[in-house]
């Protein structure tokens, strides 16, 4: 009982110097929204060209016939737009644990200004020292997501096949989905810690990884807690936020001076709002 109460302790002192971070360095509020924005970029170009590439051929009589070759590419076109989304993704965790870490040993006057010259200056340093291991640690996690549709498309296809048991095929639906999903977040954890590491010590992600999964299998017990402390304090965090949005919805309802007083449903309003405002919160936290 006093190593838990403990270990919460030790979960809320890492979410407390994570919100200092923040609070120091209010530019990282920031990256995420470029971070969409990127993507969406990355999006539309993989679209502009899977159209360019659909639309290739030889037209006889009115019929579209397209190459063979033109999937294959297609399929390569489509795997390295995964694999920049990946490369962004990783790109942004480790500009921003360069960051936090140089900020939590001593660099006070990276908080001038937000932060904002600190963070375009890790994120510069990061794509210029380990652009490598971004590559690397993107492409280890790279085989899940392209499985895990493979997986939901065969497993909705078995679905809608009227033959077969579907108690079997919702059995083996869960046991591959679980599996799929286990494996995809041990390495999403490893390449973190990795990528930690690699801002820490200046490493490669290689040496990064064994000495992540070496610190990690030496204190698996504390990992374990600290883990489930730290995702209880967040879940706290965000049925509080959620609460108090709700809260000042279902007031402003109440509130015969305001526009929102003629809403009919008073209750279906407040639960989106609650489910909405849990989800941005989800989304930031």
């Amino acid at each position: 009982s006093c190593g838990l109460q403990q270990r919460l302790l030790q979960a809320g002192g890492l979410l407390r110097e994570a919100s200092e971070a923040i609070a120091s360095l209010p530019a990282l509020l920031v990256l995420p929204l470029l971070l969409s924005c990127a993507i969406a970029l990355l999006a539309a170009a993989w679209l502009s060209v899977s159209l360019y590439i659909a639309s290739a051929g030889r037209v006889e009589r009115g019929v579209l016939h397209a190459d063979e070759r033109l999937q294959w590419l297609f399929l390569l076109h489509s795997l390295g737009s995964l694999w920049a989304m990946e490369v962004l993704f990783h790109w942004a965790f480790c500009a921003t644990a360069g960051l936090i870490v140089r900020w939590y040993f001593g660099a006070p006057s990276l908080a001038e200004g937000g932060g904002g010259g600190a963070l375009l200056r890790a994120s510069c340093r990061t794509l210029r020292y380990s652009a490598g291991s971004l590559a690397i640690g993107s492409l280890l996690v790279l085989p899940g997501r392209p499985l895990r549709f493979l997986l939901e498309h065969c497993l909705h296809q078995a679905q809608t096949d009227g033959s077969g048991k579907p108690e079997l095929r919702g059995v083996a639906h869960c046991c591959l989905r679980c599996c799929l999903d286990v494996a995809t977040r041990h390495l999403q954890y490893m390449s973190h810690n990795a990528y930690v590491l690699v801002a820490v010590h200046d490493v490669g992600f290689c040496e990064g990884a064994r000495q992540a999964f070496e610190l990690t299998l030496s204190n698996i017990g504390r990992v374990a807690v600290l883990a489930a402390g730290e995702r209880l304090l967040l879940s706290l965090g965000k049925l509080s936020i959620a609460s108090v949005g709700t809260a000042a919805v279902a007031a402003a309802l109440s509130t015969p001076l305001t526009a929102f007083s003629a809403a009919d449903n008073g209750s279906g309003v407040a639960c989106f709002a609650f489910v909405l405002i849990y989800a941005i919160a989800n989304a930031w936290l």
